[in-house]
């Protein structure tokens, strides 16, 4: 099975060579306004908690996706998790612990 994303037959589609590998997060948080969904990825960046008590994160990418676009985002991931597990079984809660190779 391939990692490529599904393209659209009718989309050109470009990844300049900076994003290709693109960023690990272990975490994501997602907002919302009138006008867009906004989903922050974020990376662990110490194994101590910060000031606060938490754990230290911060934003590896932020993603800002209109209202009508949310639904078909949604369809994607739940179609693709359900692809993943038919593949390689149930996913775990929480996931690896440590970015893929």
């Amino acid at each position: 099975m391939s990692d490529a994303p599904q393209q659209q037959p009718n989309l050109d589609l470009s990844l300049p060579p900076e994003i290709r590998a693109g960023v690990f997060a272990d975490a994501a948080m997602v907002w919302h306004n009138q006008h867009s969904f906004t989903l922050d990825f974020l990376a662990q960046w110490s194994p101590g908690p910060g000031e606060s008590g938490g754990a230290q994160m911060q934003v590896v990418s932020r993603v800002r996706v209109p209202t009508g676009v949310i639904f078909q985002l949604a369809r994607a991931i739940a179609e693709n998790v359900d692809n993943y597990e038919r593949a390689f079984g149930p996913l775990q809660a929480g996931g690896p612990e440590t970015p893929p190779q």
